[in-house]
């Protein structure tokens, strides 16, 4: 365990399974969650809605909107873009997370009867074992931002776009508000809402992970699941905020004239209020529960293709 905990990838882990698995995956659980971000868009941008009332009333009340304006697929504009264009991040991310998670010495959850085993394999990590998801998601995140927010741009400003406007009109006008740099607009935001995301998702759903699946028959895809919604609720609630903060720099809608991270919060609070911070949390806690279950079961699911020798 210790020779192995010091080289940087898993031995028996694949990278060729590893992205061509992940790609399939992608394009599935996009496919389920991509209504779900289309809304959340368009919620957290609208300055003119109070932000008061039951937060999935005003999920399901944007997407009939959407669906009486554009028909079902208006629900999927963007679609193709938005996986093909997240894919590069989402991979880079996930090995990113792998391998330091690997490096570290992580011991992954194991049945109550070996108990002293994981404990002593635990003593030998430099970080204690609670932080390594932690760190490790940390990690992660700093590695696949620079390639998230050139995609989160467009794929924002394609959905808030009206109907006709194609990719390429989109690409041209973000390239002439300030060429290259404005492809990454709010950097700083979303290294504020994805590292800490990134952090807390991670560290929650590897502890419930632990707890849960302690036993080897809760080693499945339910306790998985189960896992995986801790972990998104607990990510939402924490890091509403900054999400709507960093979409209006993004979009440049909703920012009050600034694209300073502290000063549209500001802004957000004096002429939105405190629950102008927390609009689209309905449209969010929903797509991060979902994203929870997906992500949380495709990972195991990923790891286990990849794997070049049986457990």
């Amino acid at each position: 365990m210790q020779s192995s905990s010091q080289s940087l990838w898993p031995e028996d882990v694949s990278p060729t399974r590893f992205v061509s698995v992940g790609l399939v995956l992608e394009f599935i659980g996009n496919g389920v969650l991509y209504p779900f971000y289309f809304c959340k868009t368009h919620l957290a941008t609208n300055v003119h809605h109070s932000g008061h009332g039951n937060p999935f009333i005003h999920l399901v009340k944007q997407a009939e909107y959407i669906v009486a304006e554009n028909g079902w697929r208006g629900l999927y504009r963007g679609y193709l873009w938005s996986t093909m264009g997240s894919f590069p991040g989402i991979i880079m991310h996930i090995g990113a997370y792998t391998t330091a998670k690997h490096y570290l010495g992580y011991v992954e959850p194991v049945p109550v009867a070996t108990a002293n085993t994981h404990a002593t394999l635990a003593g030998k990590s430099v970080v204690p074992q609670p932080l390594i998801p932690l760190v490790s998601g940390l990690v992660a995140e700093s590695v696949a931002v620079l390639a998230y927010v050139p995609q989160e741009v467009v794929a924002q400003r394609l959905q808030l776009a009206p109907k006709g406007v194609m990719l390429s009109h989109v690409l041209n006008d973000v390239w002439r508000e300030n060429g290259l740099r404005s492809f990454y607009r709010g950097t700083l935001a979303t290294y504020a809402e994805y590292l800490p995301g990134s952090a807390i998702w991670w560290g929650s759903y590897e502890v419930f992970k632990n707890i849960i699946c302690r036993e080897k028959s809760r080693q499945n895809f339910a306790c998985y699941s189960i896992a995986g919604i801790g972990g998104g609720l607990t990510t939402a609630v924490l890091t509403n905020p900054v999400d709507v903060i960093r979409t209006r720099i993004q979009t440049q809608k909703g920012t009050y004239g600034s694209s300073k991270l502290l000063t549209v919060a500001a802004n957000i609070y004096w002429n939105e209020g405190f629950l102008g911070l927390y609009k689209g949390v309905g449209a969010r806690m929903s797509v991060l529960v979902l994203e929870g279950v997906l992500f949380s079961n495709f990972y195991e699911i990923l790891m286990y293709c990849s794997r070049t020798t049986s457990n």
